[in-house]
């Protein structure tokens, strides 16, 4: 999967879970650190210079965070929409993804909608 692969699985992931209008939602992000799991040098850097706390984001600005490198990604994102907002908890794990797009998976996504 590559930066281009993984914006359009994102894409695809919000149509799924009814969010056509993508571009004109505000995104809550927040970055989530697990306990007892090793962390590397990417991992620290999303962490600590990247996505330090919680934000709000535009779709290109979050597109943005999550496309950082090229082929690494977060281990997984919760996503939750409710009626006026769309959190996104993320792991600030980056791992390399690698062909996902094509297994019909949603991963690294998680969604949860809640009317």
């Amino acid at each position: 999967m590559n930066n281009n692969d993984f914006r359009q699985h994102c894409i695809n992931i919000l149509h799924e879970a009814g969010i056509n209008d993508y571009e004109k939602q505000i995104y809550i992000v927040n970055p989530i650190i697990e306990k007892n799991k090793s962390y590397g040098t990417y991992d620290w850097i999303m962490k600590l210079n990247v996505l330090p706390k919680k934000v709000k984001l535009t779709f290109e600005q979050m597109i943005k965070i999550f496309t950082l490198w090229e082929g690494y990604y977060p281990c997984w994102i919760d996503i939750t929409i409710t009626e006026n907002n769309i959190e996104m908890d993320t792991s600030l794990r980056m791992r390399k993804l690698k062909n996902t797009k094509n297994i019909g998976e949603n991963h690294p996504f998680r969604i949860k909608v809640i009317k």
